[in-house]
């Protein structure tokens, strides 16, 4: 039996760190992006409940706006999706041979006759894909407590074939009456005790039931209707004595697993509800939208919903990427609500089974940050498995301020250096790091110093040459010294060397002087971030303050300096995190859950059989912006915050002498690349490649022998001369290219290359070591197609 999580996730519980699935879902609603508690709020719903199953097994989550009870087994009622444990206990008799689904259906029914349909005979097959109009309606109206209710000999007798139905047309409800008095006449028991023993009893599903009218005990389980409103349904139900339609009582969970067991049967488990071939044969679309079991979309996905009044149900499946999701709301009709969530939650399902981990490091106060909710967002949406690390938890010693992203797959482990408010230059690092994850390294730096808790804040000092009348080469060592001392009053400030980490900062201070005929000096000064070093962010130019050869003024100085610091430090500025206390608890990485995993690549892809191919001659990659990104650059850590992505690409692989040599040629616009912080592109756009006179970037490679045989599914891997053009010059680069061709005959194709920054650009590049400064690395991941 799969493991069941409960996960009581309510919103008056959400003063606890812990994110509830939902919380990543988003819904377009008149023209507005909302939060699935916002869209519960709007259309009035008062709880949801969920169950998805990811292929892994299955977990439940609850959202409610006031506390009403709702729980993982709270039972609602299923409406028309009550139909499918009826195809089911029919197919069951299929496959014992019980029944015949082309004998005529009046063949087991015993209390009542259908008429002939225009002549012919109504088989069981045409009831179960609902060909046969039988003048029934399309859903049943319900009753009232204490209306008096036909019995289902009357209602089947009432029945009134009228013609066929067209494959796109609505069905209607009656031929499911039929189904149920197949079904007890062929036990001679009613409903709820024939599908208790022959469908819910075998699958474990404790929670589920047929029923018209239900008893105390019954009720002391089940949610409570409300009308679009929001009021509270009269008598919390509507009564439906057409139970074979409408009349299963049931958990998301129950229904999940109910749906897991056809699943795994048309996979070929046996032992189970139905045979193999039975549940194969059951699935195929067998008249517009149906099979002899489920709904199946205009993609073959099977679905089914259901609108008991007061109520929603709705189950989404998909078979191909192994997950099933049910969403069950106490509204009544609110498909706007149930149809998104239960797809939402396919990406859920994904997100979970992801092989990428995204781990966010919080704090209590970086709950409520936007830019959080806008990565988690996205990470849903790319089937990332995201997680919340709570900093109460304890952290290894390498984080040392929030918010902190980490990436982690069999590639390795990085952690985000950056802005963590620079929403696309997280979303660039996540993309890169899937492909190429950066190791964290130590930066050893000398000179003023600021600890804040755990964060280091490095400031480096620049002084430049004195002007004015009579200056010196260089500010007298009075003036220098003083300032100094002033600078480092206070016990956060401390002057040394020390090695910083991906979450410590630097900000540079440059210092200028201008010598008056008096003797003193006027002082102004600039900072810098060290995402923009040609950018201040605080000056007090038009202000300067004077300073006295002998040191005099330089408390003043100090104090203004720190002031302006401190204003940048504020955390919705984006430059500085929040530092974590001293009093974190320091943990290894594998007492926080997050070790390296060994690669099984290796094990994964060993294979005997190879299926025949054709080579074709050419293979081209068009990226356009809103694509991922196929090409990433940037510096090694510890200058790894300094990247960026190439949002366009068009080019091909020329495959020669049938496939024994490989030559490729592609181009991009340099205006397409970014690097996540707009001040930054401009200064890379226009000063560093010139965009305006060379707007056309490429890349080339001439024909080279290809080591082996191209067969599907195995990577070759060697070693390409190349030439980078960039900046009206030719630069010669060698790739590290890996290239598997797929089933689809497509070219999945990666390439790690590097340049020397200093060489191309005549510029020593960012401030930090020499050989890692020097070092420019490029990776690209992309697919080619014919």
């Amino acid at each position: 039996m799969r493991t069941l999580q409960y996960l009581f996730l309510l919103l008056i519980s959400c003063s606890l760190p812990a994110q509830a699935p939902y919380e990543v879902f988003r819904f377009d609603h008149d023209g507005e992006t909302l939060t699935m508690l916002e869209l519960m709020e709007e259309s009035n719903t008062p709880g949801v409940s969920i169950a998805l199953d990811y292929g892994a097994g299955d977990t439940a989550f609850v959202a409610q706006l006031r506390e009403m009870g709702i729980g993982p087994d709270t039972q609602f009622p299923a409406g028309a999706a009550s139909c499918a444990p009826v195809a089911i206990g029919i197919m069951q008799l299929v496959d014992r041979g019980v029944l015949d689904l082309d004998a005529p259906v009046n063949q087991y029914l015993k209390r009542a006759q259908l008429p002939l349909n225009r002549g012919r005979e109504i088989s069981l097959r045409d009831v179960l894909l609902l060909r046969a109009k039988l003048s029934s309606g399309y859903k049943p109206n319900g009753y009232p407590k204490g209306a008096e209710m036909p019995d289902l000999p009357t209602m089947v007798g009432k029945l009134s074939p009228s013609g066929w139905r067209k494959a796109d047309d609505d069905s209607e409800y009656g031929g499911w009456l039929v189904l149920q008095m197949v079904l007890e006449d062929h036990y001679g028991e009613p409903l709820a005790a024939i599908m208790d023993q022959e469908v819910f009893a075998p699958l474990g599903l404790n929670n589920s039931f047929y029923a018209t009218e239900l008893s105390d005990l019954q009720l002391r389980g089940v949610a409570s209707g409300h009308r679009d409103n929001g009021a509270a349904w009269p008598d919390g139900y509507r009564r439906y004595p057409e139970q074979g339609f409408t009349g299963l009582w049931t958990t998301p969970t129950d229904y999940v697993r109910l749906v897991r067991a056809v699943l795994d049967a048309a996979n070929g488990a046996s032992g189970g509800i139905l045979s193999p071939a039975t549940a194969r044969r059951a699935m195929e679309r067998g008249h517009g939208f149906r099979s002899l079991i489920f709904h199946l979309n205009d993609e073959g996905l099977p679905y089914w919903g259901g609108n008991a009044k007061g109520f929603y149900f709705q189950m989404q499946a998909h078979p191909a990427e192994d997950w099933i999701c049910v969403a069950a709301v106490n509204r009544n009709l609110n498909w706007r609500l149930g149809g998104p969530v239960v797809w939402q939650g396919g990406l859920l399902a994904k997100q979970w089974r992801s092989n990428d981990r995204l781990g966010i490091v919080l704090q209590e106060a970086d709950l409520t940050d936007p830019t959080v909710a806008k990565i988690e967002h996205f990470a849903f949406t790319r089937g990332i498995r995201t997680e919340r690390i709570m900093a109460t938890t304890g952290l290894p010693e390498g984080i040392t301020a929030t918010p902190a992203y980490l990436l982690q797959n069999d590639r390795g482990r990085a952690i985000y250096s950056g802005s963590h408010n620079a929403v696309e230059g997280i979303i660039q690092f996540i993309q890169s790091s899937r492909v190429s994850p950066k190791k964290s390294v130590g930066d050893t730096r000398t000179g003023w110093l600021m600890r804040r808790g755990r964060q280091k804040l490095s400031i480096p000092l620049k002084v430049t040459v004195p002007t004015g009348n009579g200056a010196p080469d260089q500010l007298p060592e009075a003036m220098l010294a003083a300032i100094s001392e002033s600078m480092l009053e206070g016990d956060d400030w401390a002057s040394g060397t020390v090695e910083l980490g991906p979450l410590d900062r630097r900000l540079y201070l440059d210092l200028h002087s201008y010598r008056r005929e008096e003797g003193d000096y006027q002082i102004t000064f600039a900072l810098f971030s060290q995402f923009n070093c040609h950018t201040p962010v605080s000056t007090n130019f038009g202000s300067p303050l004077t300073m006295r050869p002998d040191g005099t003024g330089a408390s003043e100085l100090a104090g203004s300096i720190k002031s302006e610091i401190a204003q940048l430090l504020a955390v919705d500025r984006g430059l500085v995190g929040r530092p974590l206390p001293l009093s974190t608890p320091v943990i290894s990485w594998g007492e926080l859950g997050w070790e390296l995993s060994k690669a099984v690549i290796a094990a994964q892809g060993t294979t005997t059989y190879h299926p025949a191919m054709t080579l074709a001659e050419r293979y081209e990659v068009n990226l356009v912006p809103g694509d991922q990104p196929g090409l990433f650059f940037g510096f090694p850590a510890p200058l790894d915050r300094y990247s960026g992505s190439v949002n366009e690409l068009r080019g091909a692989f020329l495959l020669g002498d049938g496939g024994r040599s490989i030559a490729g040629n592609f181009a991009l616009p340099v205006s397409e690349i970014k690097t996540g912080n707009e001040a930054l592109d401009y200064y890379v756009l226009d000063d560093l490649l010139k965009q305006k006179k060379h707007p056309t970037a490429a890349l080339t490679f001439a024909p080279v022998p290809v080591p082996e045989a191209w067969r599907v599914g195995e990577r070759q891997t060697f070693q390409i001369p190349a030439v980078l053009s960039l900046r009206g010059k030719r630069h010669d680069v060698l790739l590290d290219a890996s290239f598997i061709l797929n089933d689809r005959g497509e070219l999945l194709t990666t390439a790690d290359f590097y340049v020397d920054f200093r060489k191309i650009f005549k510029h020593d590049g960012p401030d930090g070591p020499d050989d890692i400064r020097r070092r420019l690395e490029f990776s690209a991941a992309f697919t080619a197609t014919r």
